[in-house]
């Protein structure tokens, strides 16, 4: 098999790329993603840890993004205390701390947050760089 050296996006994210490709031809990969296990914090831990119990497999990058999607929902439904217009500025105006980090929204209502830039190393996810392309 030839050995993967490229460069990719948050497809890599998934676990079957090293049950496919094989571990040991993983090496030199860096992709972006949002979410890592990497030296997490206690509440993305707490949060592995229940996600974990509760659906008997550990979450993924898109379960996190999920959740904090949810809960920046919430938290502007508490602060606004309405729907439609008010709770769509109330979202757009939002300075959000989440499981994948935090970010704001520019006018176009796209998010501005930093990703991170990972390398595996035999399939697994080392030398995490937070890159921020709004600076």
């Amino acid at each position: 098999m030839t050995k993967v050296k490229d460069k990719g996006d948050d497809v890599f994210e998934s676990e079957k790329l090293a049950e496919l490709a094989g571990k040991e031809n993983l090496n030199n990969c860096y992709y972006s993603t949002a979410y890592t296990t990497v030296n997490a914090s206690d509440t993305l831990t707490t949060f592995v840890d229940a996600y974990t119990k509760e659906y008997g497999e550990a979450p993924n990058m898109f379960s996190a993004l999920a959740y904090d999607a949810a809960n920046l929902v919430l938290q502007a439904l508490e602060k606004s205390a309405k729907t439609g217009a008010i709770l769509q500025k109330a979202i757009a105006d939002s300075d959000f701390e989440g499981l994948t980090g935090s970010f704001t929204f520019d006018k176009t209502h796209s998010p501005k947050k930093s990703v991170l830039v990972f390398n595996l190393v035999d399939g697994v996810q080392t030398e995490a760089v937070s890159v921020d392309p709004n600076k």
